[in-house]
Parts: structure tokens; sequence; C-alpha cells
């Protein structure tokens, strides 16, 4: 990442933007980012613009986005890159997991009870009363 470059964050459901400027290092942040599909458009004078289709963010959950200006270019060339990658939380040791309801449907659960389901995520440990 460029310092100083320009980064604005797009709800792709409800087209809302926030927007921020790289710091001296190149590093940027959003924390208060909503939990949904997400674009990011990367700009600085003198190079061409980077987009970031389909980030996906989830509660509590860090995410990274590294972004590589490709070449100096004219202001009006646009680098388009398609986020499908999984993303690893690399800022801190929380574990987290969103459930959607697509996979509280189709999971097998006497109920549906979404607290039952807390047992299928990493690091999870049952407590029995003996």
């Amino acid at each position: 990442m460029i310092p100083a470059a320009t980064l604005t964050l797009t709800n792709i459901q409800t087209g809302g933007e926030q927007s921020t400027v790289a710091d001296a290092a190149g590093r940027y942040n959003y924390p208060a980012a909503s939990p949904a599909g997400i674009k990011l458009t990367a700009k600085h004078p003198g190079f061409s613009d980077v987009i970031v289709n389909n980030i996906e963010l989830l509660v509590s959950t860090a995410t990274t986005v590294n972004v590589t200006f490709e070449k100096v270019g004219a202001t009006s060339t646009t680098v388009s890159v398609e986020a499908s990658a999984v993303q690893v939380n690399t800022q801190d040791a929380t574990l987290g997991n969103a459930i959607n309801t697509q996979q509280i449907i189709e999971l097998p659960s006497y109920g549906r009870n979404v607290a039952a389901l807390l047992m299928f995520q990493p690091g999870v440990t049952p407590v029995s009363k003996c």
C-alpha cells in the first residue's frame, strides 16, 4: 500500500460508503465496518485505481486486505480483483465463526436450537455437571 492512498469501503447491499487515508506506513483501518459483502476501492494520484470486490466481513473478526497498486498508469485505468480467499485472523487470538441462516436450516438439529450449534465451533468444549 502507498502512504496517503485514499481507500473507500462500499457496502454492496446498501451502497453506503466509508473513506479513509492510509498512514505513512501504508496502513489503514475501518474499526466500524458493517459485517456484509464489501467492495474496497484504493486510489492514489499517478497510479491506477485498484478495486477489490466481494470481501466478506464477519462479526468480531479482524480482516486484512492487502492492496497492491499494479502499475503506474493513466488515472482512467482500473485494475479489478475478485476477493474469494478465506480470510484468516492474524490480528489477535480471538476465535469467531458466523453461522448463516442456510447453515442452520441444513444442519440436522432438534428444534433448530442455535445455541446447540455453538458446540460445533472450533475450541468449544462441553461442560457436564456430574
